[in-house]
């Protein structure tokens, strides 16, 4: 399971992500959680997953603006 906290206030946000999850399968540990700050759009993205995957929203949010 992955968590994603969103604390928002008038002058202050915090999101915290985890880092570490185990596969109920397998139990292998996925990549880590990823968040990154795209100011152009005034927003945060925040994943768990691949790193590929990351990157490639990433891009795409920058391709959009």
């Amino acid at each position: 399971m992955s968590i994603l906290n969103v604390l928002l206030r008038a002058d202050q946000l915090l999101v915290a992500v985890d880092t570490l999850a185990e596969d109920a399968l397998t139990g292998a540990s996925p990549s880590g959680a990823k968040l990154l700050l795209i100011p152009q759009h005034n927003l945060v993205l925040a994943t768990r997953g691949s790193a590929q995957f990351f990157l490639r929203i990433y891009e795409l949010a920058l391709q959009a603006s």
